[in-house]
């Protein structure tokens, strides 16, 4: 069983900025007629249409936990094959300025609000090695893997919280703008995908008995992430603590 931290490359990260050139943008809240007056009530102004917003300019991920399972089995006595599946929960959050059509020379209003945004995405990782051993001493094992990495991105949710409201920026409506009560028919929109990659790991095998072993360890992966345009392949890591079982079959 794995237990460990994953650090993502940052780059997909801007798949959830809501930029113009995204799939996800935030002009579909910005350039919708109810939207805006939905948020006018709110705020009293209108959003400023020369100059709405200023997004982010480099998003990062939240390092999160990641947890799986992983086998080996043995060629010989220190060499062997595996296989190994880790899940984890990526969040990447950040703030935007919102510009407000201020009434010129003698509102004393703040000109701009900061709201959020944010991007919430699954990603698994299937590893598939040789595993080699390198006793040290009775009670502790040098390894090392390599091999091929497949991994699998689900978009879970890209949304933005103005005065109190989210509001998605997963287009759910096709070529239609969101009218409120017209009983819209929503579709599923599947974002992210299958990519794949190269990993390293080293770590140290901690024996506690013929059976059983506390294997903490780093991988570094070069992934390529299928997000949108974000993808290409960028490096990664994990930083993880393995509790192994021999013999269990």
């Amino acid at each position: 069983m794995n237990v460990g931290f994953y650090f993502p490359d940052n780059h997909p990260a801007n798949f959830y900025s809501g930029a113009p050139t995204n799939e996800n943008k935030l002009n579909l809240i910005f350039n919708n007629y109810y939207y805006k007056q939905e948020n006018k009530q709110k705020l009293g102004y209108y959003i400023d249409s020369l100059h709405p917003y200023d997004l982010p300019r480099k998003k990062k991920y939240n390092p999160a936990y990641n947890i799986g399972f992983y086998v080996r089995y043995a060629l010989s006595a220190n060499l062997g094959v595996f296989a190994q599946f880790n899940f984890t929960k990526l969040t990447a959050s950040d703030i935007f300025l919102m510009y407000l059509d201020l009434p010129q020379g003698y509102s004393l209003d703040a000109r701009y609000r900061q709201y959020h945004i944010w991007g919430t995405e699954k990603r698994v990782n299937i590893d598939v090695g040789i595993s080699r051993y390198y006793p040290m001493s009775e009670k502790s094992v040098f390894f090392m893997e390599s091999g091929l990495n497949i991994n699998n991105t689900r978009v879970v949710e890209n949304k933005v919280n103005i005065e109190g409201t989210d509001y998605s920026l997963v287009n759910q409506y096709g070529n239609q703008s969101y009218i409120p009560s017209a009983g819209q028919q929503q579709y599923t929109n599947i974002q992210g995908g299958v990519g794949f990659g190269v990993f390293a790991t080293g770590g140290v095998r901690l024996i506690f008995s013929e059976n059983i072993s506390l294997d903490p360890g780093m991988t570094f992966y070069w992934q390529g992430i299928n997000l949108g345009t974000y993808d290409g392949f960028r490096p990664c890591f994990n930083i993880f603590v393995r509790f192994t079982f021999k013999n269990l079959i």
